[in-house]
């Protein structure tokens, strides 16, 4: 039982930490410069949602999943990584269930009113989404560095 939660527990760290580095370092500024901003938003407005969801999943599975392979025994490492985890979940849960239909609402009063306001406003909101998740990914990058000498990979 024990080696089925720890690769539950690798597999779901690193597809987690995977699709945050895909969406923050290579999709995110590619869309930016190869799509139109119109079509950028739509594009982004459909692969965050799904992110989010998979992101919850995932980094649920991973917190569970290590605190079933430490058997309830927290020590240093172990609660370093628990911590870690749970910021992560947290990050992504703010920011999927506040800022991203914050976004939205932005994006949406911007294309219906063509204001300036709203367009700072989305600019902001955008950059504090991107920035938590880029805190996250560093996060999961620690959180993988210590597994890796927590677990003896």
């Amino acid at each position: 039982m024990y080696a089925l939660f720890k690769s539950v527990y690798l597999y779901s760290l690193c597809l987690l930490v995977g699709s945050a580095f895909f969406l923050v370092a290579l999709a995110g500024p590619a869309v930016d410069r190869a799509l139109s901003t119109e079509n950028a938003q739509k594009f982004l407005s459909t692969v965050y949602p799904r992110f989010f969801w998979f992101s919850y999943i995932t980094g649920f599975l991973s917190l569970l999943s290590l605190y079933t392979i430490t058997k309830g025994s927290v020590d240093v490492p172990c609660a370093i990584l628990l911590f870690i985890l749970l910021a992560i979940n947290i990050i992504n849960i703010f920011n999927g269930f506040y800022l991203a239909p914050k976004l939205w609402l932005e994006e949406v009063e911007y294309y219906r009113t063509g204001s300036k306001v709203y367009s700072d406003r989305l600019a902001l909101v955008r950059r504090l989404s991107g920035g938590l998740s880029a805190v996250s990914l560093i996060l999961g990058l620690m959180a993988i560095g210590i597994t890796s000498g927590f677990l003896g990979i």
